[in-house]
């Protein structure tokens, strides 16, 4: 923060656009203005111009109180003074840094550890944050962190399941990862093969290997269920099967888990937002499952129907 605080001062003393405010208002109103122009920078491809207008945004907000709450650091409103600060500066803190991130990673070359360190920043005060999670990602991979990358965009997917780019970069990388790869062929081919276990009664083995027409890849290969519906316990039952799901995924008993879902899902066939809800939560149990390429089928039958959606002119639901 001393430092934030001494280039304020040498930005104030240089001419550098930032003036010498006389309260924390405005110190506030300096810190959107910088937002913004770094917002606009960012539009006409300027990178390094908007870090730089963010970087002065992010000691604009450490003005106006190194300890106050807008810093995530405890404080409470009477280290600002108003309150209407502090909702201003939490509306500018994330933001800030998620810009800073993104134009970090877009360098060339890219400054990647300062793109993680941005990340990082913002995933101490949102752990959940999809695009923190999402350009964390990018930035182990650029750093060669390929399997903490991997994780992160496991995560990423989890946290934004329609998010098509996050999706396609997950399939990317494990077109990189070849040992990673031959591992995930061989636990798919257990999943189907005709032996005791998970997954083995009543799948055809060529049937899980053959892609349906336009898919583009194994990732891409449809979804292939565990029993028809006249052999799913929970299809004919009448409570909700997905309920259901919950209490034998908290017991343990994924297998049923799974047929409980897919049954949930065949059940919905006519219910566009609860399809997309089912189809999202099993592809997030077998993510639970570490079976991430079946997942990412789920995920992509989920945005199939959001797809849909669009095309027909209807709102998205929200995600459950």
């Amino acid at each position: 923060k001393a430092e934030q605080l001494a280039g304020l001062a040498a930005m104030a003393g240089s001419g550098g656009g930032l003036a010498e405010p006389k309260s924390p208002q405005e110190y506030m109103s300096e810190a959107e203005k910088l937002r913004e122009e770094g917002n606009a920078k960012f539009k006409e491809g300027a990178l390094k111009e908007a870090i730089q207008a963010y970087e002065k945004a992010i000691a604009a907000l450490s003005a106006v109180a190194p300890e106050a709450d807008i810093f995530g650091t405890g404080g409470t409103p009477e280290n600002v003074g108003e309150e209407e600060l502090i909702a201003r500066g939490k509306a500018l803190r994330i933001p800030v840094r998620l810009n800073l991130a993104l134009c970090c990673l877009r360098l060339e070359p890219p400054q990647s550890m300062k793109a993680l360190q941005f990340c990082e920043e913002v995933l101490c005060e949102e752990p959940d944050n999809p695009k923190a999670t999402y350009r964390k990602a990018k930035a182990l991979l650029e750093l060669g962190e390929v399997a903490e990358a991997e994780y992160e965009f496991v995560r990423a997917c989890k946290l934004s399941p329609t998010d098509k780019t996050v999706r396609e970069d997950l399939e990317k990388l494990r077109q990189r990862l070849k040992n990673d790869k031959e591992q995930e062929k061989k636990m798919l081919n257990g999943l189907f093969d005709k032996s005791p276990g998970f997954a083995s009664s009543g799948r055809e083995e060529s049937d899980a290997t053959e892609p349906s027409k336009g898919d583009d890849g194994p990732d891409s290969v449809k979804y292939i269920f565990l029993s028809k519906a006249a052999d799913n316990q929970f299809f004919s039952q009448p409570e909700d099967p997905s309920v259901a799901s919950v209490d034998l995924q908290a017991r343990g008993r994924l297998e049923e888990a799974v047929w409980a879902l897919e049954a949930a899902v065949l059940r919905t066939a006519d219910d566009a937002d609860a399809h997309f809800g089912h189809w999202v939560s099993l592809g997030r149990l077998y993510m639970d499952m570490n079976i991430d390429c079946i997942a990412l089928r789920c995920l992509n039958r989920a945005a199939g129907i959001r797809d849909v959606e669009a095309a027909a002119g209807q709102p998205p639901a929200e995600v459950r």
